[in-house]
């Protein structure tokens, strides 16, 4: 129903058929309500003292806004990006949480938004606390944009197609380009460019992006395709195709 977010729950570990678990919100400007729901992200930490463990994050595109939930879809807050320097959300689209496996990792709950109307990505805690913005990468591994020391800045010019977080805390973009073509950059949690591969989803002109517990990564493509992706070479690992209808997101199975 419009306004309203699903969620799905496995009805058993091996199976890849889901079983429908829980529905919240509605349609309008409240809290709680969604105008056009768009990109969901959910902490995946079961701590106990973490304070976003659980957390389920959606997108009020429409709003130009990000409500959180908790695990069982009780409204917990919200925030719309108004202390980044860029100023409130603008069509914001996509949203990562940083569940990363790493011990210590300073950056674990923080929460990741691809504000596309000002072509950046912002970064929160998990509370909704501004803490960095991106607005793009830098052509040489390692140096940090926006200085890019020797090397060469390239913004964010086409806006981005999808977020995800890797098991060691890094940030995946998949950045809209030219044609259609889509670049796939990976960041450190602290901002630096760590691998740009260029126009490396040919025929991926779907939106969707997605990292498994290996750091394999995943993009949707047209014709019911998706297609796996070695992250250090670029190189495509392995291609499936879906039952039908066109992709617009993908997650993957922990």
């Amino acid at each position: 129903p419009a306004g309203k977010v699903d969620i799905f729950a496995h009805s058993h570990p091996k199976v890849t058929v889901h079983a429908h678990s829980l529905s919240f919100g509605g349609e309008g400007s409240g809290n709680g309500q969604f105008k056009e729901p768009a990109g969901v992200a959910v902490n995946d930490s079961t701590s106990l003292v973490e304070p976003g463990a659980g957390d389920v994050y959606v997108v009020d595109k429409g709003n130009d806004r990000v409500e959180y939930f908790s695990a069982t879809g009780e409204y917990k807050g919200q925030f719309n990006g108004a202390a980044a320097p860029t100023g409130a959300f603008s069509d914001p689209e996509w949203i990562a949480v940083d569940d990363s496996t790493e011990v210590g990792d300073p950056s674990k709950g923080d929460v990741y938004v691809a504000d596309d109307g000002h072509r950046v990505i912002d970064k929160f805690s998990a509370t909704g606390v501004y803490i960095e913005q991106l607005t793009g990468m830098c052509e040489a591994e390692g140096a940090t944009p926006p200085t890019c020391t020797e090397s060469t800045f390239i913004p964010f010019e086409g806006g981005s197609s999808g977020l995800a977080v890797d098991p060691a805390g890094n940030l995946w973009v998949q950045l809209s380009g030219e044609d259609n073509a889509r670049d796939l950059a990976e960041f450190s949690d602290t901002g630096s460019s760590l691998k740009i591969f260029s126009s490396l989803s040919s025929g991926c002109e779907e939106p969707g992006l997605a990292v498994d517990s290996g750091d394999n990564v995943y993009l949707d493509c047209l014709y019911d395709e998706s297609r796996k992706v070695d992250p250090f070479t670029g190189a495509t690992l392995a291609e499936t195709t879906t039952a039908g209808g066109l992709p617009t997101d993908l997650a993957i199975e922990s």
